[in-house]
């Protein structure tokens, strides 16, 4: 037996020894030699790669209600209640305190007013899990209130396939016509037609962005906030590039009708091998390797990418950033924004340097 096999085993014995005082409620601190250190963070990194750990994960219910698929899922701010969205086009909210009961754990069943399947669905924040939004492939979000027991509509020009909530009264909604919206819910919807110049709900439009020689526009189907730094949202979508906006340098950045609003590409993430992938002719100007989801891993110093046939990649917020040109991306913008975009492109590279340092 090596000198290593008994290390790992030692270590093993004292995450399950940590596992069982937590269950407990008995957390015992730790010392600042032990083996998985006394912060909190690197026991929850301890923990998530334990192979013995996921090995334990089991289902512990089933929720039977929906008719279709189901194919989204979020959880209420406390953890107390779960809202689920289907093919059925109804939503669903549960509690999972009493999946025992009659009703097995269903709180209501909404009609969402959808009339096709539902993508993705949140509960808005510091709303007493009250209000609802969602998005589905019929092009719209509807924000539903389940103490008045009324909806309202925003109707968008491509299907929307993510949202991501801001705060309370904000929230942005990514579609497949290759646009980011943010919307006011205090304010009365905009009007603006596909390819309106002055739609002032789109705050980054990644049809002016495409690759190489993609003829086709980039559809988003994935998006996310960091969360330690809110202004700044990465997409996925339709080729193999994650595209990161900065949502401070959206409004007046340029002078033109047509960027007067729209926040400027920042940098892009892709795995060095996948890059041909965005330079390189394709058939009917789509691309087959797309990312199929995106998030930031906690503290927003890195984030991850999953892309359709192919497999999950992790990336230094900073030390990765490339600019656009670097994948060939040509945007509509004039010279303003796109000192603001070199601007923020030397911030990321100082941010690099500093961390290597």
């Amino acid at each position: 037996m090596s000198c290593a096999q008994p290390r790992f085993y030692a270590k093993q014995r004292a995450m399950q020894r940590r596992l069982e005082q937590r269950r407990q409620g008995a957390l015992a601190p730790l010392q600042p030699n032990a083996s998985l250190g006394p912060q909190p963070r690197a026991f929850m990194r301890a923990c998530c790669a334990d192979a013995a750990l996921v090995a334990r994960l089991a289902q512990t219910a089933e929720l039977p209600g929906h008719s279709g698929a189901v194919t989204a899922a979020s959880w209420a701010e406390a953890g107390e209640l779960l809202v689920t969205g289907s093919e059925d086009c109804r939503l669903k909210v549960w509690n999972l305190q009493r999946l025992h009961t009659a009703k097995h754990g269903v709180e209501c069943t909404v009609e969402s007013g959808h009339t096709s399947g539902i993508y993705c669905v949140r509960f808005l924040p510091q709303c007493s899990n009250s209000q609802i939004i969602s998005c589905a492939s019929d092009r719209q979000v509807r924000v539903t209130d389940l103490q008045r027991k009324c909806q309202r509509p925003f109707t968008l020009k491509g299907r929307v396939r993510t949202l991501e909530i801001l705060d309370r009264n904000h929230f942005m909604a990514g579609s497949e016509d290759g646009t980011v919206r943010q919307f006011d819910l205090r304010e009365a919807p905009r009007e603006g037609g596909r390819d309106d110049p002055h739609d002032a709900a789109v705050i980054a439009d990644q049809r002016r962005e495409r690759t190489g020689q993609m003829r086709g526009k980039v559809g988003v189907s994935s998006m996310v906030v960091d969360p330690q730094r809110p202004h700044l949202f990465i997409t996925g979508g339709s080729d193999p590039l994650v595209r990161l906006y900065d949502r401070r340098m959206a409004g007046g950045a340029g002078s033109s009708a047509a960027t007067a609003w729209r926040a400027p590409l920042v940098a892009g993430y892709v795995p060095t091998h996948l890059k041909a992938a965005l330079l390189r002719p394709r058939p009917f100007g789509f691309s087959s390797v797309t990312v199929t989801g995106v998030a930031f891993c906690h503290g927003g110093d890195q984030l991850v990418a999953s892309y359709h046939s192919e497999q999950i990649y992790t990336f230094a917020t900073a030390a990765h950033a490339r600019p656009a040109h670097a994948f060939g991306a040509t945007a509509d913008l004039d010279s303003r924004a796109g000192m603001h975009q070199r601007a923020q492109w030397m911030w990321l590279t100082a941010q690099a340097c500093r961390r290597g340092s």
